[in-house]
């Protein structure tokens, strides 16, 4: 293997060669990322609005859900106390519970005003 020996003054010159090659390589290298990596943010950023709007619908789905469930059991609580309310079952809850009964028409007395 033979070494070469070169004056100072060429590694001066080969130096100031390679400083240039260096800087395009790294120009070109920082482009070359940049522009990749565009794209990709953009691609992250597409998936992550994606993933929010499909969480958005399954929580807009449940609340529609609950929503019929409540509607449901409102109007089923409405119907009860529909039924609660009439008055033929709370005369027969105050005869059979607490042994009310009509009055006799022959013992109803009007009052005259004063």
């Amino acid at each position: 293997m033979r070494v070469r020996r070169t004056a100072s003054r060429n590694r001066k010159e080969i130096r100031s060669l390679k400083a240039p090659r260096v800087i395009s390589y790294l120009l070109t290298l920082s482009i070359f990322a940049g522009t990749i990596s565009v794209p990709v943010a953009v691609g992250f950023f597409y998936v992550k609005a994606r993933l929010q709007a499909l969480e958005i619908g399954y929580q807009i789905a449940e609340a529609e859900k609950r929503l019929k469930a409540v509607t449901r059991e409102n109007e089923r609580l409405r119907l009860e106390t529909a039924v609660l309310k009439s008055p033929e079952r709370i005369g027969a809850l105050a005869g059979q519970s607490l042994g009310l009964a009509w009055p006799d028409p022959s013992r109803i007395r009007l009052l005259a005003p004063h």
